[in-house]
């Protein structure tokens, strides 16, 4: 009877317990990591991409929109999921057209056709017979 109560008494109290703690990301990421992860491995990578997501953030902070920054470091448990949060362009991240600044245009058959040509004879391969496939909208090319 003992255990059951401690037991009822657990599942009643941790839930509500763990979500107030992981409601904003760890000032402590060794911390965070180690209680994330059990394997070693995991740690440190955990550790190191969390670090880097921090920094990338602390720089970003005074380019951020008040209300967003609030809204995404109270709604999330790492920096790593801070950070996508706020690349949402609803909550001040990155907006449609700065995502198209940062697309690449498609190239011209010609110009496909040089780099490929470049790419052979630094690989030594200057006659490989290639062919083109179509896949979808677009064209690979397959070299022998």
């Amino acid at each position: 009877m003992r255990r059951l109560a401690v037991s009822l008494i657990l599942l009643v109290s941790v839930p509500g317990t763990l979500g107030r703690a992981g409601a904003t990301p760890a000032e402590d990421v060794g911390a965070y990591c180690r209680a994330r992860y059990g394997a070693m491995q995991q740690q440190v990578r955990c550790l190191y991409t969390e670090r880097a997501a921090q920094e990338r953030l602390g720089r970003r902070r005074p380019s951020v929109a008040a209300e967003a920054w609030a809204r995404c470091h109270g709604g999330t448990a790492s920096w790593t999921a801070m950070e996508r949060c706020l690349a949402r362009p609803a909550l001040g991240g990155a907006t449609p057209a700065a995502r198209a600044s940062r697309e690449t245009p498609p190239i011209s058959e010609a110009e496909a056709e040089r780099q490929l040509r470049g790419v052979l004879e630094r690989a030594g391969e200057p006659a490989a017979r290639c062919t083109k496939k179509q896949y979808g909208p677009g064209w690979v090319t397959v070299c022998q």
